[in-house]
């Protein structure tokens, strides 16, 4: 008898080893929810699910089933009951999984299939630049509008208001709430108004002398060029030029700013491409 258990923060032996050790960190610090199946009859952990859900999307993180159990259709409904029940919990905007080559993606392609899931390349890019590179760019680009403003400018009425803005927009952001703010570096995130209205916001992560592009939207997306530049332009300010900037691909916007921004000799392409699927 197959029965189904919520993997709390602490993942129990008998499920440890179907969870790569690089998510059980995730799972201790409740950044990820894991749910197992168990077969009682033959005393053992036959599959496992790895989600995390935000912004109205559900990304299923890992699946690992067992050789025998992934051919049945108890492996295809545990699946199918993890997506329709958060689909119950509030809307859903869609469901997506990524794997990292195609030998990953294999043992679980068909149960995928099945359930409506299309198969699909999905850009996963990464470009590492240093603020050297990006200085004379900037120069080019200085035009900077006057509308563009720097997160620390922004008291935490307004920072509500932007949460809310970016929210209320039907297109996926990479936004987690409640938002923690100290993450970010105030002084080179900014935010575009529109009078007193937010309607853009480039977010970075601060690791020491090194930044991570974290969160990007904006009503009209020309006005992510005149974020981006003011965003290293004053992070040539208050950082060496040799800082590392780390640029992930949200989506196609974030590639086709960063392309048109960044002499493509100057930065460093990591992870060329993933293999996903969505529904």
């Amino acid at each position: 008898m197959i029965q189904e258990y919520f993997i709390g923060q602490q993942v129990p032996n008998v499920f440890a080893p179907l969870i790569p050790f690089r998510y059980v960190r995730e799972i201790e610090q409740g950044e990820l929810m894991a749910v197992g199946a168990y077969d009682s009859w033959e005393d053992e952990a036959v599959g496992v699910i790895l989600f995390r859900q935000q912004e109205g999307w559900m990304e299923l993180v890992w699946l690992n089933f067992s050789e025998y159990y992934r051919e049945t259709e108890d492996a295809l409904r545990f699946v199918e009951r993890r997506v329709e029940r958060t689909k119950q919990a509030g809307m859903l905007n869609g469901v997506f999984i990524d794997f990292a080559d195609e030998q990953e993606e294999e043992p679980v392609a068909w149960i995928l299939q099945t359930l409506g899931f299309r198969k699909d390349l999905v850009s996963n890019r990464v470009y590492e630049l240093t603020l050297e590179h990006v200085k004379d760019t900037t120069i080019l680009h200085r035009q900077t509008s006057k509308n563009v403003r720097s997160l620390h400018a922004f008291n935490e009425e307004k920072r509500k208001r932007l949460v809310k803005a970016i929210l209320a927009d039907e297109r996926a952001v990479p936004l987690t709430t409640p938002v923690d703010w100290s993450q970010y570096d105030e002084n080179i995130s900014v935010v575009y108004m529109n009078g007193i209205e937010p309607e853009g916001v480039l977010l970075f992560e601060r690791q020491e002398n090194d930044l991570i592009f974290s969160c990007a939207w904006a009503v009209e997306p020309r006005e992510l060029v005149s974020m981006l530049v003011s965003a290293l332009t004053q992070a040539e300010q208050l950082l060496p030029a040799d800082a590392v900037v780390l640029i992930p691909v949200i989506d196609r916007r974030v590639a086709e700013l960063v392309e048109k921004l960044v002499p493509v000799a100057s930065c460093r392409k990591i992870n060329e491409w993933s293999l996903g699927f969505r529904i």
